[in-house]
């Protein structure tokens, strides 16, 4: 499987973030809520294949975020530990 280009990534976000402008803020809290079951899934998988000796590569889907170039989420909560990014999950899975 190809993974998208950072210049396809960036302009489908492009595209999206503008229909995500007028979430309420309910509505955003539900999206970063599904953004972070989606990376403690992926941190699941990457330590259970690990621990059996497998590789895995996603090709660093929900890695970068699209606000300012951190290159992973860090952390638990909704938004980013690193200091300098402090983005939402959604803002680094939807990438």
């Amino acid at each position: 499987m190809a993974w998208p280009t950072d210049t396809h990534c960036t302009s489908r976000r492009s595209a999206m973030v503008s229909s995500y402008v007028d979430l309420t803020e309910e509505q955003q809290k539900m999206l970063d809520d599904a953004a972070l079951s989606i990376v403690t899934i992926k941190r699941d998988t990457q330590s259970k294949l690990a621990a059996s000796g497998a590789a895995f590569d996603d090709g660093g889907f929900g890695s970068k975020c699209d606000i300012c170039g951190c290159t992973s989420f860090m952390g638990d909560a909704l938004k980013c530990a690193n200091d300098s990014c402090r983005h939402s999950c959604s803002d680094h899975v939807f990438t």
